[in-house]
């Protein structure tokens, strides 16, 4: 059965800052217990969703007719149709797992996470660094497994230069 009353609440902060790649962060993890209750697993990630225009080019061969004469095809001259696409992407690292089958009583209760920015971006994260238009959205991702009660994820943004 699942808990609808009181749900546990979950909050994150950390310090609002531009960090680097590579850079480490301190996440606090404020937990809200309505009454005791075992936490299966928390995890914090990172999350870059990624967006840009790509320019796609298709060719195509058109037959090519000569209506003041004959109407007999001329040729297929080759042409080239340029789309623009809006492509998003999203890269995600993880991080620290804690609260591991851990028995929390009623109230309040505080952790501190060491969370490490990736050094280096993935694979979408490389390409679109090439393109000078890219957007880049980093996200600091929480999720707990709760017994008996609804898993709960949260997100808040972070600022992460790329350079």
């Amino acid at each position: 059965m699942v808990s609808r009353l009181n749900p546990v609440r979950f909050r994150i902060a950390f310090l609002s800052k531009t960090y680097q790649l590579g850079d480490t962060v301190n996440v606090r993890v404020d937990i809200v217990a309505p009454r005791a209750m075992t936490i299966r697993e928390a995890h914090l990630g990172i999350e870059c969703q990624i967006r840009y225009t790509e320019i796609r080019s298709a060719y195509s061969r058109r037959d090519v007719f000569d209506h003041r004469r004959t109407g007999v095809a001329l040729g297929r001259p080759l042409q080239t149709i340029n789309t623009s696409v809006e492509v998003e992407q999203s890269d995600t690292y993880d991080g620290p797992t804690f609260l591991v089958n851990q028995q929390l009583q009623a109230g309040r209760h505080q952790r501190s996470v060491r969370l490490k920015i990736p050094s280096e971006l993935g694979r979408n994260g490389e390409y679109a660094k090439s393109i000078t238009r890219a957007i880049f959205c980093w996200r600091v991702v929480f999720t707990a497994d709760v017994s008996l009660a609804r898993d709960l994820t949260l997100s808040k943004p972070i600022d992460i230069a790329v350079s």
